[in-house]
């Protein structure tokens, strides 16, 4: 999602303003079609940018210049320790996507759904042939296992031949949206055009290569673990495809009708912040309306100011390049705010932070480097830029008597010092446990690796 401009930063950052804003009116699902819970108030667990002239602790790093860091225990001022300038601001990175998730669960709520409807029209005089009509209502994570699925039910319903396979422009088709968490997607929300040529690869099995051979087969495993029966949707044959937007479809002419539904919006959160998921990030982003929409929950709800939070993607992914380049930008306290807020939401919600955060000790696959020794429990996301060399480590720590949250920025130093700066981070790390002593945590694995909802499914393939 790099994107170029060649207008000075003043007239990008308006210019990226106002698409935001046309991705709120064109893109973004009403109320009718995605239920919203109401915004809570922000909780006063930290006030704005404090006057703190005290230290509670001895720092590491405390005279490294390329090494800003902030800690608070039980969000108690009395706790508070930083080093460097805690309110100057630096790049966040996939620090963003902490903003993303507490967003994206405050406005959708964590137990919403996605649901794609399918519309089925028999032709007739030619048994197994139907009018396909997808709509996937914004769904952020349609990839190459949920189509699977799907071919799978139509056949069980007696599909054999798509005469036309349609969708309209809500439908959002990305076969490899978990496969390459990191990457960069040129255009976001992903075009109709392209949904539609990815549609093409997967329901002609003549296209299938080994990334879908692969998922087949953690499909076979995956239904089999909840209880669910699989077939595999080799052999279809579409005649053409064709997107109907959704103002123009007479669904009364597609007499059969079902849904299928996602796993809950928190599968998404987990799975976006253990994997650091860029595409994931960017689309909730924009489904959510954008730069502009964010500014209003940062004014309205954060009560952040943008001297101390300036977001303009989801992800943490530069928009521009050269000097036109933006990075989204935060300070070390305005982050600790932020997870301030976001440990109050999830506990209101009855939440465990493992729901939604990286822990090293069960997310074995996820960002944080494995083989690192950490005594604690810890609740992370990690950021990394190499452009613009940044390495951060936000979270939570359960710590002897209580909980402590910290930020850690690394920023301005060479390609060079890379590793070393990852032997700072760790370091910071294994401080904390170090000096505010250990609590374990025991927690449990949840299935975030497939973004479906087992009882929806359960119910359409028994």
């Amino acid at each position: 999602m790099k994107l170029s401009r060649p207008t000075p930063i003043v007239m990008f950052r308006l210019l990226a303003a106002f698409l935001s804003l046309g991705v709120l009116v064109s893109c973004a699902p009403t109320t009718e079609s995605t239920p919203r819970e109401a915004v809570p108030t922000a909780p006063s667990l930290l006030p704005t940018p404090p006057a703190i002239t005290g230290q509670s602790r001895d720092l590491l790093f405390e005279n490294d210049e390329n090494i800003t860091y902030c800690e608070i225990k039980n969000n108690d001022l009395n706790t508070y320790s930083r080093t460097g300038s805690d309110q100057k601001l630096y790049p966040l990175a996939s620090l963003s996507k902490v903003i993303t998730a507490y967003w994206a669960l405050s406005v959708l709520g964590p137990r919403h759904q996605f649901e794609t409807q399918i519309y089925l029209r028999p032709i007739q005089g030619a048994k197994g042939a139907f009018d396909l009509h997808l709509s996937t209502n914004f769904d952020p994570i349609f990839n190459r296992e949920k189509v699977l699925l799907l071919m799978s039910e139509l056949h069980r319903k007696g599909v054999r031949q798509i005469r036309q396979l349609s969708i309209d422009e809500t439908s959002r088709i990305y076969l490899s949206a978990l496969n390459n968490p990191s990457a960069e997607v040129e255009s976001i929300p992903l075009p109709s055009r392209e949904s539609l040529e990815n549609l093409k690869l997967i329901f002609n099995s003549r296209n299938w290569k080994d990334n879908t051979i692969q998922a087949i087969q953690k499909l076979n495993q995956w239904t089999t673990e909840n209880r669910l029966d699989f077939f595999e949707p080799a052999g279809f044959d579409v005649e053409s495809y064709k997107i109907i937007l959704k103002k123009e479809f007479n669904k009364a002419s597609y007499p059969v009708q079902f849904s299928l539904k996602s796993a809950v919006l928190l599968r998404y959160i987990k799975n976006m912040n253990v994997f650091s998921n860029n595409y994931l990030a960017d689309s909730l982003f924009h489904l959510l309306g954008g730069a502009v929409a964010f500014k209003k929950f940062q004014n309205e709800v954060l009560k952040i100011s943008s001297s101390q939070l300036q977001i303009q993607t989801g992800s943490g992914v530069q928009v521009g390049t050269g000097l036109n380049r933006f990075d989204n930008q935060g300070s070390c306290y305005s982050m600790l705010r932020l997870l301030a807020g976001l440990r109050s939401y999830l506990e209101a919600q009855k939440i465990n932070l493992n729901q939604v955060m990286l822990n090293p000790d069960q997310d074995l696959q996820g960002t944080f480097e494995q083989g690192h020794q950490i005594e604690s429990t810890v609740y992370i996301k990690t950021g990394r830029l190499y452009e613009v060399p940044t390495l951060n480590v936000a979270g939570w720590s359960m710590v002897t008597d209580g909980v402590l949250q910290f930020v850690f920025l690394g920023h301005d130093f060479s390609a060079s010092e890379s590793e070393q700066m990852e032997q700072k981070r760790l370091q910071m790390l294994q401080d904390i446990s170090g000096s505010h002593g250990v609590r374990t945590v025991s927690n449990t694995k949840d299935d975030y690796l497939i973004l479906m909802d087992v009882q929806s499914l359960r119910s359409l393939l028994h």
